[in-house]
């Protein structure tokens, strides 16, 4: 256990975007492969030897915490000697001032931080090294590929240190999108105020104009911003694709925690099928078919007769007819644009 390190998981957020899941739910609860969120964010924190572990919660807190309560009894149940803290707010306080609230709750180690809402494959021990080796206020994990132009870019010297924190768009390989995972030393969060912030704003933009040492470790991995539903089925279809290979991790990421079952792709080059999952206790009628690229949640009943094919069913959803380039939850029919609408 590394005694000098903790780590926040930022999980408070409405994401209104992802509505009607999160209406009723908090987003860190979405299950995807029948893993929520939330899981994967903390295990990580977990296996980096992080303790304690800070989450903050906000919307729908009641099924979030009674999650939280469940998920720390497994991982001690497995042996895991630390704590899950739990930093409710009662105002939403963004990213830098969730991490002010928490500040009492981590004293003066070293802050681990991840957004609930993203599913990267990266080292965080690379990260966390590179933070101790150059003893830097704070260390940002950039993602160096493209396809997120539309995202705030980060402008890194030949040294990795952090030079310029730049608007969205740029295209220069200097930069790297940051990729909401960071570790923050005692210094830097005593920049941050319990108010509703931003750690970038607030935070980075400012330490970098009084000369702070801010590192960033800048690399092309796996990573997915899950806040709409095309990203959501962007991700599990490129996870699929990726499964078993070294791009896709190793123990612990979502796919290794999932508790259903992957049936391989078939065939190659242009007729080639994409692998597909299929969660524990789906209910399949007479004629009903997962091709590839399918990811059907845990209890969803396919009618007789349904074909589900690069889409995405959440768990307890219902499938009748044809399914697919879609998102579908419980109570939703398929609607355009490869997103599922509510009935």
């Amino acid at each position: 256990m590394n005694t000098g390190l903790a780590a926040m998981v930022l999980a408070a957020g409405r994401g209104t975007r992802l509505a009607p899941w999160t209406e009723a739910l908090p987003k860190p609860l979405l299950p995807l492969f029948d893993v929520p969120l939330i899981d994967v964010a903390i295990r990580r924190a977990v296996a980096a030897g992080a303790d304690p572990v800070v989450v903050n919660l906000h919307h729908c807190a009641g099924p979030l915490e009674a999650h939280l309560d469940r998920l720390e009894d497994g991982l001690r149940a497995g042996g895991w000697p630390g704590t899950l803290v739990r930093s409710r707010e009662a105002l939403l306080l963004g990213t830098g001032g969730g991490i002010a609230q928490a500040g009492p709750r981590v004293a003066d180690r070293t802050l681990l931080v991840m957004n609930c809402d993203v599913l990267f494959e990266a080292d965080l021990g690379g990260l966390l090294e590179l933070h101790a080796g150059h003893g830097a206020e704070a260390t940002v994990l950039l993602h160096s590929g493209e396809g997120w132009e539309h995202l705030r870019t980060t402008r890194v010297g030949p040294g990795g240190q952090v030079e310029a924190i730049e608007r969205a768009g740029g295209v220069d390989p200097d930069l790297g999108v940051f990729a909401g995972v960071y570790v923050l030393s005692p210094s830097f969060r005593r920049r941050l105020r319990p108010v509703p912030s931003c750690v970038v704003r607030e935070g980075l933009v400012p330490a970098l104009r009084d000369g702070a040492r801010v590192m960033g470790l800048k690399a092309n991995f796996p990573w997915y911003d899950l806040g709409t539903w095309p990203a959501v089925h962007r991700a599990c279809m490129d996870l699929l694709r990726l499964r078993g290979t070294e791009r896709c991790g190793g123990p612990g990421g979502l796919l290794d925690l999932s508790p259903g079952e992957f049936v391989p792709g078939t065939g190659s080059g242009a007729g080639a099928r994409s692998p597909a999952y299929v969660g524990p206790g789906v209910d399949r009628g007479a004629g009903s078919r997962v091709l590839g690229g399918a990811v059907v949640g845990a209890g969803s009943r396919l009618g007789e007769g349904a074909l589900v094919e690069d889409a995405v069913l959440l768990p307890g959803s219902r499938a009748e007819g044809d399914v697919r380039g879609a998102v579908l939850g419980p109570g939703w029919r398929v609607g355009i644009q490869g997103v599922a609408h509510p009935a």
